[in-house]
């Protein structure tokens, strides 16, 4: 799940996943750029998925000059394992496509595009199941030398992240993007989760960050942050681990 973890958690998130600037190689047609990060934990939407563990992520993605995109996103995760969704599980790959682009002189930048949450292994007899699709839509603009976006993405699977006969669940994030020095860069992160189906709604919850990043390198980028939600401790906790509970973390990547 991403933070837009590129272009934030994640502008994304992110599965939470913490925003990269990669440098991107030249080829015919496009770009080809990628990166790969080691984090204190992996968060999503502010939620834990490592139980508290380090986790390894990698991306690739392929822009083409005229605006659309695809790329690939892959991370070590427990929940599922965890909470007896699936047997076999320890990966998430996220594969997306879209376009990106800015509504004439504006200066108003715009993303749209579909994201596939995939979890391999089997699902638990019984269980709903985690693999989930989501369509996205953004806006950016650069104001007084700072950049706001905000996202919406709208979940069109049956079940969401294993929660049942929830297609329509959604997810509204505002992220502000401020430089502070040529090398360090502040981020504020605000967003909501909502869950549609018959008694979803215990699930609903707010999730916030604050991080400072800071480019070692044009490459190099390290960071850190501290994450808040107030998701329901009854509905998010999975062997005793709190996934919302509130903490700090760390993150070293490389781009390329």
């Amino acid at each position: 799940m991403k933070q837009v973890l590129l272009a934030t958690l994640l502008a994304t998130s992110t599965l939470y996943a913490v925003e990269e600037t990669t440098a991107p190689l030249d080829i015919s047609l496009g770009e080809l750029s990628g990166s790969v990060g080691v984090y204190s934990e992996y968060l999503f939407r502010g939620l834990k998925q490592t139980a508290g563990d380090p986790a390894l992520q990698a991306n690739i993605d392929y822009t083409l000059d005229n605006g659309l995109y695809v790329g690939a996103w892959i991370s070590n995760t427990k929940w599922t394992e965890d909470g007896g969704y699936m047997n076999n599980n320890d990966v998430e790959t996220n594969i997306y496509a879209g376009y990106a682009d800015t509504f004439g002189d504006t200066g108003i930048g715009y993303d749209v595009g579909v994201l596939q949450y995939w979890f391999p292994g089997n699902t638990t007899n019984g269980q709903s199941g985690t693999d989930t699709t989501e369509l996205y839509a953004g806006v950016n603009k650069d104001v007084f030398g700072t950049n706001i976006a905000l996202k919406y993405s709208h979940a069109i699977t049956e079940d969401v992240f294993g929660i049942g006969n929830a297609s329509g669940s959604d997810y509204t994030e505002v992220n502000w993007t401020v430089p502070v020095t040529e090398q360090l860069t502040a981020i504020a992160h605000v967003g909501r989760s909502t869950f549609d189906g018959l008694g979803n709604g215990v699930y609903d919850y707010t999730d916030s960050k604050v991080s400072l990043e800071y480019a070692y390198t044009d490459a190099v980028t390290v960071g850190a942050g501290y994450s808040m939600t107030n998701a329901s401790e009854a509905n998010w906790t999975i062997k005793n681990e709190y996934l919302g509970e509130s903490q700090a973390l760390a993150w070293l990547t490389y781009s390329f």
